[in-house]
């Protein structure tokens, strides 16, 4: 974990190339003793690459990442790639997002992830679809916050109302 803050603090200070060397030393390390740091350095890798404007190469490196057993479908590392493919832009990458961020919601089950699907159905083209979508979060939403619908508020009147 030092090495890779040491990367972070290389990184800020301007010397990207360093930094890389560095979190690839880290990941060479941990590929077959700490899964966890190896899936963080390289995620770390992706940022950085991200950062220094190589969108391309930040997502070689994620999807490289999906050859690792057991990384193939990690919910981090699709989201990651998600936003990469977004930033870039074409059809076939917002498309592959899209993907991406339906199966982490699947899994997930995360509210603000189907306001994520509604903006790249949007995106799409998929008006009605993004609607559909951007309803049901804020349906969820509403119940989070517990929001009272309108048969509740109904209901609950005859216990506390006096006329």
């Amino acid at each position: 974990m030092a090495d890779l803050e040491h990367a972070f603090r290389l990184s800020f200070s301007g010397n990207l190339q360093q930094a890389l060397r560095v979190v690839d030393r880290v990941a060479a390390r941990a590929r077959m003793e700490t899964r966890a740091l190896y899936k963080l350095a390289i995620l770390e890798r992706a940022f950085l690459l991200e950062q220094a404007h190589d969108l391309r190469g930040a997502i070689v490196t994620l999807e490289h990442l999906a050859d690792e057993p057991g990384l193939a479908s990690d919910v981090e590392r699709l989201l990651c790639l998600s936003m990469l493919y977004e930033r870039e832009g074409t059809v076939e990458r917002i498309r592959r997002a899209l993907r991406a961020v339906r199966h982490a919601y699947l899994v997930t089950r995360r509210a603000p992830l189907l306001r994520r699907i509604a903006r790249l159905l949007g995106k799409l083209g998929h008006e009605s679809l993004a609607d559909a979508f951007e309803a049901r979060y804020e349906e969820l939403f509403q119940r989070r916050m517990h929001a009272l619908t309108l048969r509740e508020v109904v209901g609950a009147l005859p216990h506390v109302y006096i006329p």
